[in-house]
């Protein structure tokens, strides 16, 4: 009997995006602290509510993404290799440099991009550009936590 998806990777995929959600709440909620006050909400139930929404919504995506990505040549072959109980090395080796390579530019990129249009956005905005300098500045721990 052939399935739709691969369930196994659909659930990695699932957990992983959840547990980003949590590791991004402390980044959120600094980010919100005044707007978090004026909520009639207890910050757990806030928690609660924030995981469902996101696991719900992660899991249509997921799902969905995984539907169509055989049908436009896309795979997840480290994950399809470790569910299936099979040596993921080779597909590693024969990804990985790709991968680094992509990742080094999408970085660059995006460095000179902000480099570029930095100045010229502060220009823009003038004296409101403070405002953007003074807004809340988290702790590196949940930036880091952020990132994920």
């Amino acid at each position: 009997m052939k399935t739709l998806i691969n369930w196994k990777v659909f659930f990695i995929l699932w957990v992983a995006a959840i547990l980003s959600t949590i590791a991004l709440l402390p980044y959120a909620f600094e980010l919100q602290s005044g707007l978090l006050a004026q909520l009639d909400i207890s910050l757990s139930a806030l928690i609660a509510i924030q995981i469902a929404q996101s696991g719900l919504l992660f899991a249509i995506i997921i799902f969905f993404g995984m539907l169509l990505m055989k049908r436009i040549g896309l795979s997840a072959p480290i994950l399809d290799s470790v569910t299936k109980r099979e040596s993921a090395s080779d597909t590693l080796r024969s990804i990985l440099p790709v991968s680094i390579g992509l990742g080094v530019i999408a970085s660059l990129l995006i460095i000179g991009l902000d480099l570029l249009f930095q100045p010229l956005i502060l220009n823009e905005l003038g004296d409101q550009a403070s405002a953007l300098t003074q807004t809340a500045q988290p702790v590196a721990w949940k930036g880091f936590l952020a990132s994920f």
